[in-house]
C-alpha cells in the first residue's frame, strides 16, 4: 500500500484528484506491485542459492515449517520494533559517555573540548 506521505504528494500533484479516484489509484498500484512479486522471489532466490546448499534450504525450509519457526516469524516485528528502541537508547547513552570519557583524556593531555 501507499504510504500517508506517498498519498498526500499525490494529492498535491493533482488537486483535482477525487477520494475514488485515488482509490482505484491504489488499488491499481497494488495490483502492479503484486504481478511483480515473482520478479522479487526468483532475483532472493538467487542470493540464498549462493550463500546455502540445498540440503541447508530444506533444513530452513523444515524450520519455518514447525512450530517454533512459525512463531519466530510471527514475533519478527515486535522484536524488531523493541530492539529498535533499545538500541535507540543504547546509542544515545553510550555515545553521551564515550564523548565524555573522550573530552576526559583529551583534558588530561592539554585539550579542553
Amino acid at each position: 500500500a501507499l504510504t500517508p506521505v506517498v498519498l498526500g504528494q499525490i494529492r498535491q500533484q493533482h488537486k483535482d484528484l477525487t477520494d475514488a479516484a485515488l482509490q482505484r489509484f491504489q488499488a491499481a498500484f497494488r495490483e502492479e506491485i503484486t504481478l511483480g512479486l515473482d520478479d522479487l522471489m526468483k532475483l532472493t532466490a538467487t542470493i540464498y542459492e549462493q550463500h546455502f546448499s540445498e540440503e541447508e534450504l530444506h533444513a530452513l525450509a523444515g524450520f519455518y515449517r514447525s512450530d517454533i519457526g512459525k512463531k519466530y516469524i510471527q514475533m519478527i516485528p515486535q522484536i524488531a520494533k523493541e530492539s529498535l528502541a533499545v538500541g535507540g537508547a543504547w546509542g544515545r547513552e553510550a555515545g553521551a559517555r564515550a564523548a565524555q570519557r573522550a573530552a576526559e583524556r583529551l583534558k588530561q593531555e592539554g585539550i579542553n573540548l
